[in-house]
């Protein structure tokens, strides 16, 4: 072997083998993370090593990752030398649709997946509406389906939340007539709100009532860390009505945000008009795939774990803002939103010089600040450094 190719060969060793070590950096801090660094101004390098000296409260992410089981999967199909990196393989892509009808009890026509809940609500985006046909979101919310609406040129309708941060469902049944799309993100980010089944039922009959032509897509993404016995998935819905249609990611609870995999659930019209959009069934990469099949396999002990950490350590933090007289949202998802009662950029500035990163919350609560769930040992030592910032 010539000096060049065993130069390559140890790379490619190396790389797959720090797989295990770089686990956190691939699976637990996704492109939100890299957006609040960036844009912040903070600082000059987009990609680094998960070893940092910051907490990273900024991105609703698991703090965890996937699991051990997971990366092992990885590495054995990439193979001892990354050869495996080399080979399409899409005959992954119908094995972990396979894994993920199997997870949720529906046929295979039923799932589309994509690079993460965004693709699949950006698609959703383009395919169902139409220079007559606006979308309808709440305001704020995820906002890759409206922004990507308006940068086609169409219309967005943004409806204001209700004065419980949660999605005002009235107003948007008023907005969605004519419509060709309707978001309902449930829970919502970024205020962490959730609407309970019946009012899911009952917003989606009377949206088809006001426009039967119009289709709503249900954001589920923070699904596993809901408690509220009065919520459940829109799933069963949307495989009987062709106008529904789920969005799910693998980012949040499984821990996977940084291998970009999401999908979509829907009756085998819906997912069919969805996989018009050429190139969605092609945008999810391999280690992505085989983690999904590895982590589905693995039934749903990982994520009760996962519920039962972040519930605890959620109660823990909103039980320090509330002992210190600040107000939050009754957070049904990974990550809280507070209203500390002063300007949140200059809260989230003064937090990141002492080593702890919270997340961006919205322009039209600016008193409010985002703050993910990390570990018991993050959020002690966050809750310190809010303590000392808010005397």
């Amino acid at each position: 072997m010539n000096a060049r190719a065993k130069q390559t060969s140890i790379s490619r060793r190396r790389f797959v083998t720090t797989l295990g070590a770089g686990a956190a950096f691939i699976s637990a801090r996704g492109h939100e993370a890299w957006a609040s660094a960036v844009l912040g101004g903070r600082t000059t390098e987009p990609f680094s090593r998960w070893q940092t000296s910051q907490i990273n409260l900024s991105s609703n992410e698991n703090p965890l990752g996937p699991g051990q089981h997971v990366l092992d999967a990885m590495r054995d199909i990439l193979g001892p030398e990354g050869a495996g990196a080399a080979r399409y393989m899409f005959a992954q892509q119908d094995e972990t649709i396979a894994a993920i009808a199997r997870a949720h009890g529906v046929a295979q026509d039923n799932v589309r997946i994509g690079a993460g809940s965004s693709e699949i609500l950006r698609v959703a985006a383009d395919v169902f509406t139409g220079s007559d046909r606006p979308i309808v979101s709440p305001h704020p919310t995820f906002e890759s389906a409206a922004s990507y609406v308006a940068l086609l040129g169409r219309e967005v309708r943004r409806v204001p939340l209700d004065r419980d941060f949660r999605s005002d469902l009235d107003a948007m049944i008023d907005a969605s007539e004519g419509a060709g799309l309707v978001i309902h993100c449930n829970p919502n980010n970024p205020t962490a709100t959730v609407h309970s089944a019946a009012s899911t039922r009952d917003f989606i009959e009377r949206v088809h009532r006001r426009s039967p032509e119009t289709t709503i897509l249900v954001d589920e993404a923070y699904h596993h860390y809901v408690t509220d016995r009065e919520y459940e998935s829109a799933i069963p819905i949307a495989v009987e009505d062709p106008l529904v249609v789920v969005a799910r990611t693998f980012s949040k609870a499984y821990g996977m945000a940084g291998l970009r995999v999401g999908f979509a659930v829907g009756h085998p019209d819906t997912i069919a008009r969805l996989a018009e959009w050429r190139g969605m069934d092609m945008s999810t990469n391999l280690p992505a795939r085989v983690g999904v099949v590895a982590t589905l396999q693995r039934g749903g002990g990982p994520i009760v774990q996962e519920q039962a950490r972040n519930t605890g350590v959620r109660e823990f933090t909103r039980t320090f803002f509330r002992d210190a007289g600040y107000e939050d949202t009754d957070s049904q998802a990974n990550f809280i939103l507070v209203d500390i009662r002063r300007p949140a950029d200059e809260f989230r500035s003064a937090c990141l010089e002492q080593g702890v990163r919270i997340g961006q919350g919205s322009p039209l609560y600016p008193n409010h600040a985002r703050i993910t769930i990390g570990t018991q040992a993050e959020m002690d030592r966050a809750t310190d450094v809010f303590a000392a910032i808010l005397g």
